[in-house]
């Protein structure tokens, strides 16, 4: 009898493991041809991207080396290599007037500011109203905060959910009452509340947000110039600035990729997502609630 390293256990009326405890013919026949699974995957690419790459399209081909490229970036082991690399994305992805002294950092702030401070504002009103209605899921919860939770984070099926910021935003007064001072929950609700209190309190709020995106960009610029020119950089920095860098190039490629299937130009997808949260902006600045415009879609050009 041979010895074989690994694990065994029997759950729920099947065995699981290591893969020395399968059974063999399974694990041959997982390299069928008949099993192979590349035909799923193509069905699940958007037509157009399919129509386009057949037809030679110029920006499809583009689109999609960009997503080859960062994805081999993300393989680098280095994070300072990742960083400078992922700067390349954005080099290539967005329009940079040179001749007119322009820079990747006024493309940045023009194409890519506005989409990742509500981006960012989204994630913190969400986490705000995770954290805030959490103990709806305790046993004993009341059925009125288990109401409330479920308004402002319905369930979608398998332990996921959405959110629902203009819910949230319009009902923060209640998750915000049902909290115990001094913990860390009620802080983040309370900050979700000043910001949205008011039209001016969302909209300096946002340009706070701003802020951050231009600091941020400037640091990881100049960490890849660092990198380039052969400057000592610091590990602390680089680890703060590649999840910013990240994002931005994850944005910039997922937008490409859905223009293109759409049969548009990606910069204008960009500028036109950038168009509708400004006019969301600009309600605010007219003294619209928040909760009345802010994600609420690309709302009417006049």
């Amino acid at each position: 009898m041979a010895v074989v390293e690994g694990e065994a256990v029997f759950t729920a009326g099947q065995w699981w493991g290591a893969i020395g405890f399968g059974d063999p013919r399974q694990i041959l026949d997982r390299d069928d041809p008949r099993h192979d699974r590349t035909g799923e995957f193509l069905e699940e690419l958007k037509r157009g991207i399919v129509e386009r790459l057949v037809a030679s399209d110029e920006r499809t081909a583009a689109a999609l080396t960009q997503r080859r490229w960062e994805r081999a970036v993300a393989a680098a082991e280095d994070p300072a290599q990742r960083l400078t690399l992922s700067m390349r994305t954005l080099e290539e992805a967005l329009p940079i007037g040179r001749a007119a002294g322009g820079s990747v950092r006024d493309s940045c702030e023009r194409y890519l500011m506005e989409t990742w401070s509500m981006g960012t504002l989204h994630g913190q009103l969400r986490d705000a109203a995770y954290y805030g209605t959490s103990s709806a899921l305790r046993p004993g919860a009341s059925r009125d905060r288990t109401e409330l939770r479920n308004a402002i984070l319905p369930s979608t099926g398998d332990l996921s959910f959405t959110f629902k910021p203009r819910t949230f935003m319009e009902r923060i007064a209640e998750v915000l009452s049902g909290l115990d001072e001094l913990t860390m929950q009620h802080r983040m609700v309370a900050e979700a509340a000043d910001w949205v209190s008011s039209a001016s309190a969302m909209d300096a709020h946002i340009e706070e947000l701003d802020g951050r995106f231009r600091r941020l960009l400037a640091r990881t610029i100049r960490q890849r110039n660092a990198v380039v020119h052969g400057a000592q950089t610091v590990p602390q920095v680089i680890a703060n600035c590649e999840p910013f860098i990240r994002e931005l190039c994850g944005q910039v490629v997922a937008q490409a990729l859905a223009a293109v299937a759409d049969g548009e130009d990606p910069v204008d997808r960009l500028e036109s997502a950038r168009a509708a949260w400004l006019r969301q902006r600009a309600a605010l600045r007219d003294g619209k609630q928040p909760a009345s415009v802010v994600f609420a879609g690309p709302l009417t050009e006049d």
